[in-house]
């Protein structure tokens, strides 16, 4: 197993992250996905080192766990629905869906993301699960 530097757990560092990869977007292009990748790794790093710390949350947070076993379906199918979905969004509401104000930004914004997540719940639910283990191999 590798030991990861202790910094790749500070969580003080997302948001210098997510500052200097939005910067990077027009000044360093090039870098730009790098540091958000950076600044994901962090987050699911101190997240992860929580919990299997047992210092997690373990009320109100399911969902994120739920989230975790579906990760995989949501990441092959998210892409393909919230195109689809935007497509939508521009067919029904013409330019508005181009340019739109700040509420309606964000309407957009849960709209896709509702759609992504279904589109890997649904995925995972003809799909993915069925090849899962039912049951841990036994230990040696």
């Amino acid at each position: 197993l590798v030991r990861l530097p202790a910094w790749t757990r500070w969580i003080v560092l997302v948001p210098a992250w997510v500052w200097v990869a939005n910067y990077a977007e027009t000044h360093a292009p090039m870098l730009a996905p790098l540091l958000w990748g950076l600044a994901c790794f962090t987050l699911v790093n101190w997240a992860a080192t929580r919990d299997l710390a047992g210092r997690w949350p373990r009320r109100g947070l399911e969902w994120l766990r739920r989230t975790g076993v579906i990760s995989y379906s949501i990441y092959l199918t998210h892409w393909a629905a919230v195109w689809l979905a935007f497509i939508s969004l521009r067919v029904g509401f013409g330019r508005i869906a181009m340019t739109p104000t700040i509420f309606e930004y964000i309407a957009q914004l849960c709209f896709l993301t509702v759609v992504g997540y279904g589109a890997g719940w649904v995925f995972f639910q003809l799909v993915e699960r069925h090849f899962l283990n039912k049951t841990a191999p036994p230990q040696r």
